[in-house]
């Protein structure tokens, strides 16, 4: 029996333009080795999935990708592409509007093009990038922008804002920075302080513009806490495997998030009722820290996002790597 699973984030490549300052999968990095193609069938012949999310390495790279769109749409499944939007690719945004795409979700850091190039280590990038999301606006395509908070863009988030209404982008993600094993991630983190001051500007920019904001990172209640951003709507790590981000590279191994590193099976080989139900996976919700443990939000703030605390300890087990960058 085919397993139901609500969304699929698929790395169909490795490869990007792009080398960001702030960017988390770069441990899978590498000569790209595989036919996502092929691993796109086998994830249909094993699974009903409601929604599946390209992501990479940067998509628009790779030449599967209007074929993966394609045969995914023919499944009757709803595709979300993640691009930096900055190669010219023109013809091939084109191509998959017409192919059914629903949204694309592009990350624009700033409105300032020395900001935004800088983070992302390529001149030129934004220029590119909000050409792109004018054209695919243009042929009848949905953008969502996403703004990723560190310590170099925050200064601009005003008119970074501005900018999106410009381009009459209505809906946003914003999400803080993410703690990862990148060289940078200790100057990119925002302290409690300037984290809780941006998310309140964030709230205030939403309420006062009528905007959607979503945030989708999860982090400690202690550090921030939604209930004092009514404005904004937070995202969660649901217990219950199947509603996680799970997340599936071009050669089929499987992890519970995309932000994690450790790899749980392969589609090849197990089942997803073997990866999802292992112990590892239901260490996840078993495993509290101690840090967390008697504290009365834990039910609702699981100690925060407990991927980067693979990346950073190579364990769950311990609390959210962003308490010990802010000093507890």
């Amino acid at each position: 029996m085919r397993e139901e699973l609500l969304n699929i984030n698929f790395e169909i490549t490795n490869t990007c333009n792009q080398n960001c300052l702030y960017c988390y999968n770069k441990h899978n990095r590498g000569e790209f080795a595989g036919n996502p193609m092929r691993t796109l069938l086998r994830l249909f012949e094993i699974a009903d999935i409601k929604q599946l999310t390209i992501t990479g390495g940067e998509p628009t790279t790779s030449k599967h990708l209007l074929e993966c769109v394609v045969h995914a749409r023919l499944q009757g499944v709803k595709v979300v592409v993640i691009t930096n939007a900055s190669l010219v690719k023109k013809k091939l945004f084109k191509q998959l509007i017409k192919a059914g795409v629903s949204q694309f979700q592009v990350t624009v850091n700033s409105s300032v093009n020395a900001i935004h190039d800088k983070m992302v280590a390529i001149n030129g990038a934004l220029q590119n990038t909000l050409e792109n999301i004018s054209f695919i606006k243009k042929n009848g395509g949905e953008v969502i922008p996403s703004i990723i908070l560190t310590t170099q863009n925050v200064g601009s988030l005003e008119d970074t804002v501005d900018l999106f209404q410009r381009l009459e982008l209505r809906t946003i993600m914003v999400n803080r920075y993410n703690i990862s094993k990148g060289d940078f991630s200790k100057e990119l983190t925002l302290s409690t302080d300037r984290l809780r001051e941006c998310f309140q500007r964030i709230d205030t920019l939403a309420n006062v513009h009528d905007l959607t904001v979503t945030s989708n990172v999860c982090t400690p209640f202690c550090i921030l806490n939604p209930k004092h951003y009514p404005n904004i709507q937070f995202g969660a790590c649901p217990d219950d495997p199947k509603f996680k981000p799970i997340t599936i590279d071009f050669s089929g191994d499987v992890r519970l998030c995309n932000h994690s590193p450790r790899v749980v099976g392969n589609i090849f080989r197990e089942t997803f009722n073997e990866m999802l139900y292992s112990s590892y996976a239901n260490s996840w919700v078993a495993n509290i820290p101690t840090y967390c443990a008697d504290c009365k939000e834990y039910d609702d703030c699981k100690g925060g996002c407990k991927a980067a605390s693979e990346q950073i300890y190579n364990s769950n087990l311990i609390v959210d790597p962003i308490l010990d960058y802010n000093a507890r």
